[in-house]
């Protein structure tokens, strides 16, 4: 099972801790002792209403009466303290109802969600699917030796069409951001509230700046722990330098310490900084990747604060597997009640809308024995399921890859992550935390595209965009509520996703939830396509290729056709507008300029487009006449053979076979005019499955001249099998490589009904430089001359 996989970071840091220097702690703050609680003994916060005008006065008045003083005052609100060794409940019995007091609640203690750092073998992305024929994935390899043609300044640039570092991050291509990484429309910036950030990393420096150290009193965010700056290393490290993950988004970051060196902050300094990050007009975006299991009403208030300034929040569901509440994420759920004394007590949570609570997916697939047996059975295996240590249940809302997450750590200084990877500029983490910066990073690129959405505008993008939880439980789960700790699943996880089937319950129910899906967010799709060389069956190198929009005409995005070549000579066209496409395509030697080679193309939301025939661009040497037709390639296991046939002349042409009645004694049309087969490309390239489904035929000039006699009817058999027929088919005419023609047989369409019955159909007519599309749809009467 997954568990053996990791580490606990409590042993982690008390390696690292070991192995810190004695110069080190100087250079940190103070190391103040952990609470062994749930909040810091001998303090309490206390919450003002607006009658109230000088907190400090009114604090140092209330403080005086039970022998405390104010250690630290914002906006209504105020931190007292006093003897640790007091009962707290019992002291804020005695403040609670004073005049102007709207709450008083212990000092929550917040820890980062109790995060696994991956072992010496995390998982690293070395295939992506595309949905290729043969059931093929392109690797790492393959995708980063793709290029793309920009114009810079005037000039034609063939560059890389990914960045070097973009697929480090397996999250990057999980969540689509491989589709929409060249837009240019700048996110907005993106509050880190954390453990500090290293803004002078490498990879960080000049995306990431300081705000405030609310741990510290000071301004400068410093992160001695690593935490934040791995999570603002997946929401904007830099691109293609080679270091690290690049960023999901393209903005910046503003680091907000409330978490000590040692992993640690009260809920008092996370609401300071909740605060300090909802009056920042740059920043349109919040992450919170830490909390606890209790709800306060200082975090509650700061939200709500945040919300109506229109922030989008995006928080930590939590690591203990569990489907308990954990805040303040939980916040995010309508389902939370709002804390005695908020501004909401008593009433509905007004602040769920714009913000979300985020859960972890796994890095790997995941067996789930929904059938009990204990037998790893055929579909028992999926994809996207929560990782083993995450939090889940009714109130967790959106889901993103958390496990095996690579990214930035500190390097400016000594650090526990950066002590514990001996030096190294980034590391592999797991947990929601990591899951939350996904998030964080996806709102703030949805927010680029048009800045008057509003936060619930932007959760709701992201909830309508997201693609729904794989729901799929165990039977033999004991209880419900404690996820991979429970007792009695058989598989490697007791569900991929929980929903409301015994034992689980509608608390536990992920029904509602989503995955991550940012391109489909950003309203961006990809078309994956494959040009070929039409005769040789080789890979059209030199070509280029460019999605075209079929409504504006306006070209999109264009590949170019490089080696080296691998399974497939596979581009991507990237970045593209949701909606229908043309493909064009130039290559020197086979086209005259830029020619149609597909049509009804179609970027769907979030997907790289690519398992239609259409995808093939099969492209014939310039030259004479020549027909080149394309059937499904799913189909490779049929051949459905090519004909030009001249009833009433001898023709001028070169064809392999000449028709004489063999290979159909009984065609009683055989003795008439003259028939040739097409020569055709295809190659036996996987376990003898011919998959490049297509033939050429060349009609050859006469002498130097372009004398082609009368009219060549081009037809069409599948060998008497009758069904490859009844599929689709492209047909397209070539002269001088320029396109003047074609049809596809459109089985879909009423007019084709009935389906063939017989094996031959008429496509066209071919006569001088003209094709004419003869039927669309196929008949049973095939021949154009009917022999009496």
């Amino acid at each position: 099972m997954k568990k053996t996989r990791v580490v606990h970071l409590l042993i982690a840091l008390l390696l690292a801790l070991s192995l810190l220097p004695a110069a080190a702690p100087a250079q940190a703050q103070a190391a103040p002792a952990v609470p062994e609680g749930e909040f810091v003994p001998g303090e309490l916060v206390i919450g003002f209403d607006a009658s109230v005008k000088v907190v400090m006065g009114q604090a140092t008045a209330l403080a005086g009466s039970v022998d405390a003083q104010v250690v630290k005052v914002f906006d209504q609100t105020a931190v007292i303290s006093f003897d640790p060794a007091a009962d707290v409940t019992a002291v804020a019995a005695r403040l609670a109802g004073q005049p102007g007091v709207r709450f008083v609640e212990p000092n929550y203690v917040r820890r980062l969600p109790e995060q696994l750092l991956t072992s010496a073998e995390p998982f690293q992305l070395k295939e992506v699917d595309r949905k290729l024929p043969n059931k093929q994935k392109l690797t790492v390899e393959e995708l980063l030796s793709m290029r793309t043609v920009k114009r810079t300044g005037g000039k034609v640039q063939v560059i890389p069409t990914y960045p070097n570092d973009e697929f480090e991050n397996w999250g990057n291509s999980w969540i689509g951001h491989d589709i929409i990484w060249p837009e240019k429309k700048m996110s907005p910036v993106v509050c880190v509230i954390d453990t500090g950030v290293d803004i002078n990393h490498p990879d960080l420096k000049g995306r990431a700046i300081n705000g405030y150290d609310f741990v510290n009193d000071d301004k400068i965010a410093d992160d001695h722990y690593g935490h934040g700056t791995h999570v603002a290393g997946t929401i904007a490290a830099k691109a293609n330098n080679g270091m690290g993950p690049a960023g999901i988004s393209n903005g910046k970051v503003l680091a907000v310490k409330v978490l000590s060196d040692q992993g640690w902050g009260t809920s008092a300094d996370i609401a300071a900084g909740i605060r300090y990050c909802a009056n920042n007009k740059a920043v349109k975006v919040l992450n919170l990747s830490l909390g606890g299991s209790e709800g306060s009403a200082v975090e509650y208030d700061a939200l709500h604060l945040a919300v109506n300034q229109g922030k989008f929040v995006a928080m930590a569901a939590g690591n203990a597997s569990t489907s308990e509440m954990h805040y303040p994420a939980a916040f995010a759920s309508p389902l939370s009640v709002p804390p005695v004394g908020s501004v909401d007590d008593g009433g509905a949570n007004t602040i769920h809308e714009g913000m979300v609570s985020v859960g972890a997916i796994a890095s790997e697939e995941t067996w789930v024995d929904m059938d009990g047996n204990g037998i790893d059975d055929d579909g028992e295996y999926f994809e996207g399921c929560a990782a083993y240590f995450s939090n889940y249940g009714a109130w967790v809302e959106i889901v993103a890859p958390g496990e095996d997450i690579f990214s930035t750590i500190p390097v400016s200084y000594p650090s526990v992550l950066g002590q514990y990877m001996m030096g190294s500029d980034a590391a592999y983490l797991n947990g929601t935390s990591m899951a939350t910066p996904h998030v964080a990073a996806a709102a703030a690129r949805v927010w680029s595209l048009d800045k008057k959405l509003t936060n619930a505008d932007v959760e709701g993008i992201l909830m309508d965009s997201g693609r729904p939880v794989i729901l799929a439980v165990d039977p033999n789960v004991v209880d419900p509520t404690v996820g991979s700790s429970d007792s009695g699943y058989l598989g490697e996880m007791p569900f991929c996703w929980p929903f409301a089937d015994v034992p689980f319950t509608a608390a536990e129910d992920m029904e509602n939830a989503v995955e991550l899906d940012l391109a489909a967010a950003m309203g961006r799709g990809a078309l994956t396509v494959f040009p070929y060389d039409a005769v040789t069956g080789l890979p059209l190198a030199g070509a280029q290729v460019a999605a075209v929009d079929a409504v504006t005409n306006k070209v999109m995005d264009i590949a170019a056709v490089e080696p080296p070549f691998y399974t497939f000579p596979a581009v991507d066209l990237i970045n593209l507008p949701v909606g229908p496409y043309n493909a064009r395509v130039k290559a020197k030697g086979y086209t005259a300029g830029w020619q149609p080679a597909a049509m009804d193309l179609f970027a769907t939301p979030g997907v790289f487009e690519s398992n239609s025939a259409e995808h093939f661009l099969v492209i014939p040497p310039a030259g004479d006449f020549q027909v080149v037709s394309q059937w499904d390639w799913w189909n490779f296991f049929d051949e459905l053979d090519s004909y030009l046939w001249l009833p009433d002349a001898t023709p001028f042409i070169v064809g392999p076979e000449k028709y004489d009645g063999i290979m159909y004694p009984n065609n009683p049309y055989s003795e008439v005019g003259a028939m040739w087969e097409f020569p055709f490309a295809r190659y036996q390239r996987f376990d003898e499955e011919d998959l490049q489904t297509w033939e050429v035929l060349s009609i050859k000039r006469a002498g130097a001249k372009v004398k082609l006699p009368g009219d060549y009817q081009v037809l069409f058999t599948d060998n008497g099998d009758g069904t490859l027929l009844n599929q689709w088919i492209k047909v397209t005419a070539w002269f001088n490589g320029k396109v003047i023609g074609g049809v596809v047989r459109d089985f879909t369409a009423d007019a084709c009904d009935p389906l063939l019955t017989e094996a031959w159909w008429h496509a066209g007519t071919v006569n001088g430089k003209t094709f004419t599309a003869v039927d669309a749809c196929g008949t049973d009467a095939i021949w154009p001359y009917i022999i009496p």
